[in-house]
């Protein structure tokens, strides 16, 4: 992300956190097994984690950071964009509504 904002200055970004479905576990001698995880699909671990980097690295001057937490959904869309679209946000969430099943 670092890259492409460094060489596109019309790029944005977003995310969804994906929930953990399985851990894996070790056993005695070293074995790996699948454990089922049932992580909601609100503010996962993954969310919490890539917002706090987003916030770190990426700043407010430069992007609106707007986020979902029922969904562990995160935007960051470039402010000289949104001047030229204000409709922007919309058509984004829009595209993450048509494009993964479990935003909605």
């Amino acid at each position: 992300m670092l890259d492409i904002n460094a060489k596109d200055n019309c790029s944005s970004f977003g995310f969804i956190g994906s929930n953990t479905i399985f851990s894996i576990e070790f056993d005695d001698s070293h074995q790996e097994h699948f454990k089922p995880v049932d992580e909601p699909k609100c503010k996962t671990k993954r969310y919490r984690v890539y917002k706090r980097i987003m916030l770190t690295f990426f700043k407010g001057t430069t992007f609106e950071h707007i986020y979902n937490e029922e969904t562990s959904a995160y935007m960051m869309v470039r402010r000289t964009e949104l001047e030229k679209n204000s409709n922007l946000i919309n058509e984004i969430a829009a595209y993450f509504s048509d494009n993964y099943t479990n935003f909605d």
